[in-house]
């Protein structure tokens, strides 16, 4: 298998319309994940990918949870989700910047519902 290096991409702070364009499970150094790649539908960031990472359990608090309710107004804790449902549904990121040991970047913080007549707030 060859693989080639791409660039960091560190969006600015804001908001971004996306879709899910896969979600893939995967085990995290805490157990089982599901790793998100979303792909910005509009702006001079359009195209771009950005990937994250959420714990494989669902709860009305937690950041999937968060997803959930975005996607599908709340979090049904009776409904077991296909993540199949997910894939190509618009959301809106929420991108702050954290810093690490390795300087600031961009990081999905929040998600938020996507309705057509709405713009995202760029910071």
């Amino acid at each position: 298998m060859k693989i080639k290096p791409t660039k960091s991409l560190n969006l600015p702070p804001g908001e971004y319309v996306a879709r899910i364009i896969t979600v893939e499970p995967q085990e995290g150094n805490y157990g089982p994940v599901h790793m998100f790649t979303f792909m910005i539908e509009r702006g001079e960031h359009k195209k771009a990918e950005l990937q994250r990472m959420l714990p494989a359990k669902i709860t009305d608090r937690n950041l999937y949870g968060k997803l959930i309710t975005a996607l599908f107004g709340s979090v049904d804790m009776e409904k077991e989700y296909d993540t199949d449902e997910f894939e190509f549904k618009p959301v809106i990121l929420v991108i702050e910047n954290r810093e690490t040991k390795q300087g600031i970047f961009g990081r999905i913080v929040d998600f938020k519902p996507f309705k057509e007549k709405d713009e995202p707030k760029t910071t």
